[in-house]
């Protein structure tokens, strides 16, 4: 899955005549990672009364959210414990969503 994630969260859009960032580009990546482990969080609690395949189905879509954000996140390059922080995770777990993508900063293949 050698892609490049775009940014494409609602915490990126500005107004035009604004100046993009790095730091803006990385601040809207934090809030998309934020976002999506509030989202997380909020619908396991929901999906506790749902039938066990509603909830599996919920979960696997919301950790893909999660994942994909954190890992939009480093190509906008966040740092790793930051992400970690955001995301409410341990760094092990987020270098391993990343590795899974195999991306580098900025959408770059990771080498072999």
């Amino acid at each position: 899955m050698n892609e490049l994630i775009e940014l494409n969260h609602p915490a990126a859009e500005h107004e035009p005549g604004d100046q993009v960032t790095d730091d803006n580009v990385k601040d809207a990546a934090c809030q998309a990672v934020r976002g999506a482990a509030e989202r997380l969080v909020q619908d396991a609690d929901a999906l506790n009364v749902a039938s066990a395949e509603a909830r599996q189905a919920g979960l696997e879509v919301r950790t893909e959210d999660l994942s994909r954000a954190v890992v939009i996140a480093w190509q906008a390059g966040v740092d790793l414990p930051v992400i970690a922080a955001e995301a409410g995770l341990d760094i092990t777990t987020v270098e391993r969503w990343i590795a899974v993508h195999g991306l580098g900063r900025g959408g770059t293949p990771l080498a072999d």
